[in-house]
């Protein structure tokens, strides 16, 4: 009977053992994720966070609607863990997210703002102009804070 016993409780400690365990530990490719997000934004972060579900179906992306500036402070506040916002940081915040972050502040950027002209090509006269005009006019970038001026013929 004790052999029994023994079979059991090893039989037991076996599937105990070998039971699968969940991981809890933070996950690119599973769970739950909140990304705030300036109005402006939003159908880009919907889009970019679609396309990222698409590719790891486990995830699940919730995409808020925030200020910047709120959206900010909850990062800081560990309310947020991404914040999609325009706005380029102080020195004074950088130092603050790294300081409760403990992480270097690594900005994504994936957009930016260009001017696009259109012009046909049996108006050679025009498009001379326009590109002597744009040329002269390098302030336009500057004003308009451009990162690109793009003509097309």
């Amino acid at each position: 009977m004790s052999k029994f016993k023994v079979f059991i409780l090893l039989l037991l400690a076996f599937v105990v053992s070998c039971s699968k365990k969940e991981d809890k530990s933070p996950s690119y490719h599973k769970g739950d994720m909140t990304i705030l997000t300036d109005e402006s934004f939003k159908s880009v972060t919907e889009a970019l966070a679609d396309g990222y579900m698409i590719n790891y179906p486990e995830t699940k992306i919730k995409v808020v609607t925030k200020k910047e500036d709120l959206g900010f402070l909850d990062l800081l506040n560990d309310k947020a863990r991404i914040v999609v916002m325009s706005k380029e940081l102080s020195a004074e915040e950088v130092k603050a997210y790294e300081k409760q972050a403990d992480l270097k502040f690594l900005p994504a950027k994936f957009a930016a703002d260009a001017v696009v002209l259109w012009f046909r090509k049996t108006l050679p006269k025009q498009i001379l102009q326009w590109k002597k005009f744009l040329k002269e006019c390098s302030l336009i970038r500057k004003i308009l804070s451009l990162t690109e001026l793009i003509l097309v013929t």
